[in-house]
């Protein structure tokens, strides 16, 4: 994850910055990406989740979104889903999500 602040966001995603900073305080893990995406997808528009997803990973935005697609037609196995929700849901996922409202398709 970069150190990059929230400023170059959109403000309906600065608290999903601050959340998912909070959740992968190290940064979000390789292994987890395409899994977080997937989970992450029904909560954001394609545009928002590669926004936020690129500001937090320093990853291109236009890969990012690419990833997203991706997902969206062929999601990852359940296998590698279920830890990432489980990870997101003991750190308040959706409602962590929720708290400004302005984060939603």
């Amino acid at each position: 994850m970069t150190d990059s602040s929230t400023d170059a966001l959109p403000d309906e995603l600065h608290n999903s910055a601050q959340w998912l900073r909070h959740v992968f305080p190290d940064g979000i893990p390789e292994q987890q990406y395409h899994a977080l995406l997937a989970v992450l997808a029904p909560e954001f528009s394609d545009r928002q989740l590669a926004r936020l997803i690129a500001h937090l990973t320093g990853r291109d935005h236009a890969y990012v979104l690419n990833d997203v697609y991706r997902v969206q037609a062929t999601p990852p196995a359940e296998l590698d889903l279920e830890p990432v929700r489980r990870h997101l849901n003991a750190c308040g996922f959706p409602d962590a999500l929720d708290a400004d409202g302005s984060h939603s398709r």
